[in-house]
């Protein structure tokens, strides 16, 4: 979440890695060894915020979906193209869950008829668009291709 939304990220040594902070515990080193797998996943995100300008920008839309639980969404619309607009989905919720995305914000991200995953790279064509399956704790970001 921290990685799509405005502002400077807080990132602390070893978040990058899963290692755990207990700042009234016994301090030890940092194991770099990334036993969680996480250095491929913060790859991946830093490298889309450095890239997309719409992730790097104040602009954010809180999206209302019915229904949606603990699902956060937002648009973070491009700057100066509204094709470079980014769609985020964050499911905070354990379960999987289908959120309807309302025909007006898939209007906002031209040309369709696909969206593209920037996680995974996958499509979606404009049927699927419209209801978009995130598994429990799950991340979609999409983007017109």
């Amino acid at each position: 979440m921290l990685l799509t939304l405005p502002g400077i990220p807080g990132l602390y040594t070893g978040d990058e890695f899963g290692a755990e902070f207990e700042p009234y515990g016994h301090r030890r080193a940092i194991r770099w060894d990334d036993a969680h797998g996480l250095r491929p996943w913060y790859s991946a995100l830093l490298r889309l915020r450095r890239n997309l300008p719409a992730l790097r920008s104040r602009e954010l839309r809180l999206l209302d979906l019915p229904g949606a639980g603990q699902v956060l969404a937002y648009l973070r619309p491009g700057k100066d193209k509204p094709r470079d607009g980014i769609l985020v989905l964050l499911n905070f919720g354990s379960g999987p869950v289908e959120v309807k995305i309302p025909e007006s914000t898939l209007a906002e991200l031209p040309p369709r008829p696909t969206l593209e995953d920037l996680l995974d790279g996958s499509e979606m064509d404009e049927r699927e668009a419209a209801t978009v399956r995130l598994p429990g704790y799950g991340v979609r970001i999409l983007k017109a291709p």
